[in-house]
């Protein structure tokens, strides 16, 4: 080091309690006008149209980990959006069925297709209660 160069020094410099309030009610701000610009687009039925494209993009691409996840989030986690959108799969899959189609053979569909057909025998599907 030379004699003229620079050594950072930390620096802790004296906070208000005003200056706290100030950076909290800010932030505040901030996170209410996020909340806001993004409520209108990125709602739950937004999400569930989301979740529903990419089960049939996996589904197309033979991709059977997401499905699996999908599955076992609605099932053992109790995600109301992953089941809504594995319900809403299976019935346009069983449209197809009805229309003449015929399911492709993949492990994928079948999974879905079973899912759907458990999920029918339960019933609608009910908020499970956390406990605290």
């Amino acid at each position: 080091m030379t004699k003229n160069s620079l050594v950072p020094v930390p620096v802790r410099l004296p906070i208000s309690e005003l200056d706290v309030k100030r950076a909290i009610d800010q932030v505040k701000a901030w996170s209410s006008a996020a909340n806001h610009n993004l409520e209108p687009k990125y709602n739950r039925a937004w999400v569930q149209a989301t979740v529903e494209k990419r089960l049939w993009v996996n589904l197309w691409e033979n991709n059977l980990d997401p499905i699996l996840r999908a599955i076992e989030l609605a099932e053992k986690g109790g995600d109301e959006i992953f089941d809504a959108a594995l319900r809403r799969v299976h019935v346009e899959m069983q449209a197809k069925v009805i229309g003449g189609s015929k399911i492709p053979d993949r492990q994928g569909y079948q999974q879905v297709w079973l899912y759907g057909s458990r999920a029918m025998l339960r019933g609608d599907f009910h908020k499970r209660q956390q406990r605290l």
